[in-house]
């Protein structure tokens, strides 16, 4: 139980450095990129099987240019471009202030074949989207819960004990038993105002399955909540 606290007091710490509600969370962590879409070719996300490499997809792979690594092998295209941000045929363009929606996609370097990617939102309407075309699709989510469960746990950037989260955060798996393609889906509010959501998708039949979800840590999400 006290190991179990202390995940939570970590996460929520990270999460309360900063009081500042336009705050970039997550996006930061891999950098913006002016990696380009081919001209006129269209990217549905919600289609991806993860056997696509880079060249399929129309993506300009540019080695010099390319945004930091991830796991070991792995490089990251980084784009808000319209043509990409695309899922299930929504539009999921947008922003709020300087923080604009983008997809992360996550390929091996040796052959560029895409082994996972990661939504990056910002914006209401672009999650209610992902949300409503996940439950249309695959039905409720599989796994669902949330820090507010846990207010008692939830401690300031000084390490103050605090009466309820600052930042609530929910988490939802949905999982396509067809394809074996889980969607994660997280989302930090604050005063029930989004802030920022991610939606990360990988195989779970894949070699490099376990590698995503320890790299992202759900396992440790999913014991904390």
């Amino acid at each position: 139980m006290k190991r179990k606290i202390h995940y939570v007091i970590i996460l929520l710490v990270s999460l309360s450095c900063t009081s500042d509600d336009k705050k970039d969370y997550k996006a930061d962590m891999v950098g913006r990129s002016s990696q380009k879409v081919t001209a006129g070719k269209k990217i549905d996300l919600f289609n991806i099987t993860f056997k696509e490499n880079l060249k399929d997809l129309g993506l300009d792979y540019n080695k010099e240019n390319q945004s930091a690594q991830t796991l070991t092998g792995y490089g990251t295209f980084v784009s808000s471009s319209p043509d990409i941000l695309i899922f299930n045929h929504q539009s999921l363009t947008g922003a709020v202030d300087e923080n604009q929606n983008q997809v992360v996609l996550h390929y091996s370097l040796n052959k560029q074949v895409i082994s996972a990617f990661e939504i990056q939102l910002y914006t209401s309407d672009a999650l209610q989207k992902v949300d409503s075309i996940l439950i249309h699709t695959l039905g409720q989510p599989g796994f669902t819960n949330t820090s507010s469960k846990h207010p008692g746990l939830a401690i300031d950037k000084n390490g103050n004990m605090m009466d309820g989260p600052r930042t609530e955060i929910t988490y939802q798996l949905w999982t396509n038993k067809k394809t074996g393609i889980s969607y994660h889906l997280l989302q930090y509010r604050r005063s029930e105002k989004l802030l920022f959501a991610e939606l990360t998708a990988f195989n779970d039949r894949s070699n490099d399955a376990n590698d995503w979800a320890s790299f992202k840590n759900y396992g440790q999400v999913q014991k904390i909540y």
